[in-house]
């Protein structure tokens, strides 16, 4: 149903452009045959902002609408603050580690994943947010390992070398940002945590 209405913004945002660009205009192709009804511009300004904002508004949240089915808590609020780009939800996870790793995705400061106390999660922040594979060195699981050098390199290959098959998909979906993959995540928050992350 959000994808319907998120067409049928895009529709329009579109029609109101082509419209303001005069690509629609009374006189079509020598023709002088009207196409589109054509709207006076002083009919047409005062809705055209708000008209373009809801449908970028829309499309915010549509991603974070996969957020809202996460059960555990702090996953959830992870997923609201990186989808809305709004790090007030990150003070609601209760887990330090997670809550300084969602600060330093939302707030792109590097202090917040110093603040983390496991050394793989801290690599990971590091890496992730320095945009440098040699923080993904560092961290001792291998599956982790690979997943950080597939989002920091954004090669799949990386993807491919993790056992876990949740994990694995989680990250082919993100690097390459194709939705088909979450699909294939059994389990139902990291399902919707990957939906929410991909486009």
């Amino acid at each position: 149903m959000s994808g319907t209405i998120l067409l049928l913004f895009a529709l329009a945002a579109a029609f109101i452009a082509a419209t303001k660009l005069g690509w629609l205009s009374k006189r079509g192709r020598g023709q002088g045959a009207e196409h589109w009804p054509v709207f006076p511009k002083q009919v047409l300004a005062p809705f055209t902002r708000p008209l373009i904002a809801t449908a970028a508004l829309a499309a915010l949240s549509a991603q974070a609408a996969d957020c809202y089915s996460i059960k555990d808590p702090d996953l959830k609020h992870h997923c609201l603050a990186t989808t809305k780009h709004d790090p007030s939800y990150c003070y609601r996870i209760k887990a330090p580690d997670s809550k300084n790793a969602c600060l330093a995705e939302t707030k792109s400061e590097q202090s917040n994943c110093y603040r983390i106390e496991d050394p793989n999660r801290r690599n990971d922040c590091l890496g992730t947010l320095k945009h440098e594979q040699s923080y993904c060195y560092r961290i001792q699981d291998p599956d982790e390992r690979n997943a950080c050098l597939g989002g920091v390199k954004t090669e799949r290959s990386y993807c491919y070398r993790i056992a876990a098959p949740d994990e694995r998909n989680a990250c082919v979906a993100e690097v390459n940002s194709q939705r088909a993959h979450c699909y294939q995540i059994k389990n139902p928050d990291a399902r919707s945590d990957c939906l929410a992350r991909t486009k």
